[in-house]
């Protein structure tokens, strides 16, 4: 399933964005295995062969990671899903809800400036100002269990 997705040349469906920053040992661990034929007591088959001491953690990463969008389903995820999850994440700093501000109408505390306590007990504080509102809870994403096959998830 990855290597055909890197084939896909144009960004759109199926097409698999990389970031600037990435070495070329990422992109070497991220191919570092071919598909060759092997035979088995069944005859030929094609296998997925990583050639002795050469690494391929990333490939490993990145195969877990495509697997695991396709089982939870995050693929069929609509833009306008997508944008209302990130919105979740990152709360707009300037809609209020920040620091509370101190209450004006009430005294402030004594403050006691000799080394005896106060006969004079203090005020109980002022109740908490109610938490500020949250954004609406997003609908769980329930995995779709007929997009991957046991026979493949199995070989994980």
């Amino acid at each position: 399933m990855l290597y055909g997705r890197l084939q896909v040349s144009q960004p759109g469906p199926g097409y698999v964005h990389f970031a600037r920053e990435l070495t070329a040992e990422f992109y070497d661990q991220l191919t570092a295995e071919s598909r060759m034929l092997v035979k088995t007591g069944r005859g030929e088959e094609h296998r997925w062969l990583k050639p002795a001491g050469k690494r391929n953690e990333k490939l490993d990463c990145t195969v877990y990671a495509l697997f695991c969008v396709q089982m939870l389903g995050l693929h069929t995820l609509s833009d306008k899903l997508w944008a209302r999850l990130e919105a979740g994440l990152e709360p707009d700093l300037f809609a209020g809800g920040g620091v509370p501000v101190p209450n004006a109408e009430s005294d402030p505390a004594p403050v006691q400036t000799s080394a005896q306590p106060s006969a004079v007990a203090a005020a109980p504080p002022s109740p908490a100002p109610p938490p500020a509102a949250r954004p609406p809870a997003v609908r769980p994403i329930v995995p779709n269990s007929f997009i991957v096959s046991d026979s493949w998830s199995s070989r994980l």
